[in-house]
């Protein structure tokens, strides 16, 4: 379900966010590539097959961390000029029930993620 695949991803956000606090340079696992496939092909915790599709804000399907947690959405960096600036939503839509979704929201400059929406 649509609830599910947030949650699955919140999880993945989350999870790439602390391992990213604290590093100076870029680390891959400290990014979240925001496509049904990349989610599924992680195998650092349990698999889950995404059964929504994904649609979002960002400007790239990537989103790294930095050292102080704040996410950056134009693919693998950290630079200042890819600093997030506004609000990401990330929408999870489920076509075979009812069209059913689930938001989730990152804020730019925290890096704090939640599900905003269940339906």
């Amino acid at each position: 379900t649509a609830l599910l695949d947030a949650q699955y991803t919140l999880l993945k956000l989350k999870e790439a966010r602390y391992r990213a606090i604290g590093y100076s340079a870029l680390d891959p696992s400290g990014c979240v590539t925001l496509t049904k496939a990349s989610l599924e092909e992680d195998t650092t915790t349990i698999r889950h097959d995404l059964k929504s599709a994904i649609t979002h804000t960002a400007h790239n399907d990537t989103i790294c961390f930095d050292a102080l947690g704040r996410p950056h959405d134009t693919g693998f960096s950290i630079a200042l000029d890819t600093l997030a600036h506004s609000t990401i939503t990330i929408v999870f839509t489920d076509f075979s029930d009812n069209q059913k979704s689930s938001t989730i929201r990152l804020f730019p400059q925290s890096g704090y993620a939640i599900i905003v929406d269940k339906n």
